[in-house]
């Protein structure tokens, strides 16, 4: 990029050319503006001031282009950027989309999400024109071929304002959940033929003992003793009575397992929780006082489920860097997953399937989860940022249906128990909802201070309300 003058301008001409020094270089009309310009003599003057860039020589000299000065400079200030850098600028524009920031020069776009940790309808909400802002660079676009394509002269830095504030969290709620008590159980590879019975006489010849004592130890004739050698014979793991060594490896990985078992690591899962919530080490006792007329708290059976039929492998590892909270155990996890002689896997712990665990949570992250699918009813609280992930699986008081002003169809209000606020469906919307057979307390009992919308309503029914689908 050059600083020169125009050299030379004449009315109904398509080209003007510029000087700068010694050098001289033609603009045809496209180049002199990013405006349309039917008449070079209407936008220039010889002899005055441009700066213009070279884009190319042929046999005839050098053709320049004005227009892409602005391209030009906002290149060069950008590349003095980088991911993650902070800048001070001036809004110099507002669209309904985002807001345009200029920092001596340098473009900045801020999308309509990225200027504030809430929802807005519209950039004014958050900044006014002419203000001075503080954004964090996200990323810096500058396509290819800018100066022959006009198209590709958009180079910008995509860049935050919410990013230099920190997160409003809100307030803490505390909400039930169906937690998922589990515990790392072992097994060791045997042969499919191999039953309990097979196991433990090859354990007893691995330990030294003979045949006579190990039918006097199980009360098993002779004959059926000999069908068991026969049938680990047939399977490597003796020779005659004297163990192979996978028969010694197999005996050893059967008592592995055993001890192993017989003191468990032991876990609860919280499937509906936030992800940083989700997992309750051993010894961590939680409050069992969940109503006895409430429904089962929610939970999401698909990841249970999943949980459930891992092995060795396929366990997630972070689940189980979270579970096990000392270093002993993270070494004996290790090694179990390391012996090809076991498998490891995770198994429900006790004889209940679940059990209800209070979290104290977030409230924007409920919040965030009932804006996506519902409106409010009333007063409306803090609408979270969109891009947060929110609560996805609600267990909620069914009111209704509702009688609305006249001309109106009636329709159904339904109450967050721990956020105390009413909703309703948002239009269009169509989340699973599944009625609970479950008959809810009195209102007041759910709701302190209610609104007069829900005043004198008559139907209520428990549901649970799944956004997955959304």
């Amino acid at each position: 990029m050059l600083s020169g003058v125009v050299d030379y301008v004449e009315a109904g001409k398509k080209f003007v050319k510029v000087r700068s020094g010694e050098l001289t270089a033609v603009v045809f009309l496209a180049e002199i503006s990013e405006e349309f310009v039917d008449d070079p003599a209407e936008v220039l003057r010889e002899g005055q001031a441009v700066e213009f860039v070279l884009v190319k020589a042929d046999p005839r000299g050098w053709v320049a282009s004005i227009a892409a000065a602005a391209e030009a400079r906002a290149r060069l200030r950008l590349a003095q950027l980088e991911e993650g850098s902070r800048v001070t600028g001036t809004v110099a524009q507002l669209t309904e989309r985002g807001i345009q920031v200029d920092a001596d020069g340098c473009p900045l776009w801020v999308p309509l999400a990225e200027l504030a940790w809430r929802w807005l309808d519209h950039p004014a909400e958050a900044v006014r024109l002419g203000e001075r802002v503080t954004v964090e660079v996200l990323r810096i676009e500058t396509p290819e071929g800018w100066l022959e394509n006009k198209r590709a002269r958009r180079a910008r830095a995509i860049a935050s304002l919410r990013a230099c504030s920190p997160e409003p969290q809100g307030p803490s709620v505390r909400v039930a959940f169906s937690g998922f008590p589990f515990k790392l159980w072992a097994m060791p590879r045997k042969p499919r033929r191999c039953d309990v019975i097979a196991c433990f006489v090859l354990e007893a010849l691995a330990a030294g003992r003979g045949p006579e004592e190990i039918a006097t130890l199980t009360g098993l004739p002779v004959t059926a003793l000999g069908a068991i050698r026969e049938l680990l014979e047939e399977e490597g793991l003796v020779d005659g009575w004297t163990p192979t060594t996978a028969g010694i490896r197999l005996s050893e990985a059967i008592a592995r397992a055993e001890a192993i078992n017989a003191d468990p690591i032991r876990g609860m899962f919280v499937s509906a929780a936030p992800p940083d919530q989700q997992l309750l080490p051993v010894g961590i006792e939680q409050e069992t006082d969940y109503p006895r007329d409430w429904p089962k708290p929610v939970s999401d059976v698909g990841i249970e489920q999943r949980l459930v039929r891992a092995t060795d492998e396929a366990l997630p590892e972070w689940l189980l860097a979270n579970v096990i909270d000392n270093e002993k155990e993270r070494q004996q996890l290790a090694a179990l997953q390391a012996d090809d002689r076991i498998r490891v896997f995770l198994r429900r712990d006790g004889s209940l399937p679940w059990r209800p665990v209070q979290l104290d949570v977030s409230e924007h992250w409920l919040l965030a989860g009932l804006w996506k699918a519902f409106e409010p009813v009333g007063e409306p609280p803090f609408r979270p940022h969109p891009a947060r992930r929110g609560c996805g699986q609600f267990l909620l008081l069914r009111l209704g249906p509702v009688k609305q002003a006249p001309g109106k169809a009636a329709e159904a209000i339904y109450v967050e128990p721990y956020t105390r606020t009413a909703w309703r469906l948002r239009a269009g919307v169509q989340p699973r909802i599944v009625k609970s057979p479950q008959r809810p307390p009195p209102l007041s009992t759910i709701i302190d201070q209610a609104a007069t919308v829900l005043a004198g309503l008559e139907s209520q029914a428990w549901c649970y309300v799944n956004l997955k689908s959304l």
